[in-house]
């Protein structure tokens, strides 16, 4: 495992002290009740919202993910609050040093996302949200006759994989205050049939080289937690 000042080469992949990673034009399969898992698979596109390549050496990689979460509420009717909970959440990142996944194709991006060798594994954190208590949580659903948009929202637990001990845990709960690894935002834009198009925001606290939690990052979580919240409140359900 090769470190420089700036970053450390983990599995192939830079990863560099900061605290986000974006992933554009992921997947994600429809619902349309309670009782059913949601399936989801991309690619991380930036960590820092750096053009520039996360591939350590100058090589050629990908860091792809799937996810996986059961919905244990659906209420699109709903005029407040949380219309969509998600748990039992699980999400696997994979180091790839091959360009095998393509994310604009729905079987390919299937087919090849858990090429390459597990890089991070994590887990849904347990959260209050809107009185409710749940891992991820949704502003927007409809059914798989329906267009629709939305916002979601929830935290994660970094559990396993090489990557593991650089994340941070820095955001709190709202139950137990225990810090969970990760904020995780993304905005939905569902099109008719059985997949979704989305953008996700992976917040998370890492660093170059491994650390313990740092429990001075509470104030910063607890602020994240909150405009999570205000969020929700202000978000309004839309059908096309």
């Amino acid at each position: 495992m090769a470190q420089t000042a700036s970053a450390t080469a983990i599995d192939g992949i830079n990863l560099p002290a900061g605290n986000g990673f974006t992933s554009t034009n992921g997947w994600e399969t429809l619902v349309s009740g309670t009782g059913q898992t949601v399936t989801g698979w991309g690619i991380v596109n930036s960590f820092n919202n750096s053009a520039s390549s996360y591939c350590a050496g100058g090589t050629a990689c990908q860091l792809t993910y799937y996810f996986t979460g059961d919905v244990t509420k659906f209420d699109p009717t709903a005029t407040n609050g949380n219309k969509i909970i998600l748990d039992n959440v699980n999400a696997y990142f994979y180091a790839n040093p091959t360009f095998t996944y393509n994310g604009s194709a729905q079987s390919m991006a299937a087919a090849n996302v858990t090429d390459g060798s597990l890089w991070l594994q994590a887990a849904g954190h347990t959260s209050l949200v809107n009185g409710e208590t749940g891992q991820i949580f949704g502003t927007a659903v409809g059914t798989t006759a329906q267009t629709y948009s939305g916002f979601g929202a929830g935290l994660l637990d970094a559990t396993g994989g090489p990557a593991a001990p650089y994340f941070i845990p820095s955001y709190t709960d709202g139950l137990t205050n225990n810090l969970a690894a990760f904020l995780l935002t993304m905005t939905y834009n569902h099109s008719a049939g059985n997949t979704v198009v989305q953008n996700q925001v992976m917040t998370a606290n890492y660093n170059a080289v491994p650390e313990p939690s740092d429990l001075g990052m509470m104030g910063l979580g607890l602020l994240m937690v909150g405009l999570m919240g205000l969020r929700f409140r202000q978000s309004r359900y839309r059908r096309d």
